[in-house]
C-alpha cells in the first residue's frame, strides 16, 4: 500500500498537481508517518 500511494503521489506531481489528499483509512499511525516520509523523500519537503 505504501509503495502504491508513493507512486501515485509522484505521478500526480508529474501531472502538475501541487496538492492532493491522502486518506489513511484503516492505516496505523506508524504507516501514515512512513507514507509521509516516503513521499517527502521522493518529492522533497
Amino acid at each position: 500500500m505504501l509503495e502504491q500511494q508513493t507512486e501515485r503521489a509522484v505521478r500526480l506531481c508529474e501531472l502538475g498537481y501541487r496538492a492532493f489528499k491522502v486518506e489513511p483509512m484503516m492505516s496505523t499511525p506508524r504507516n501514515v508517518v512512513e507514507l509521509a516520509r516516503r513521499v517527502r523523500r521522493e518529492l522533497g519537503p
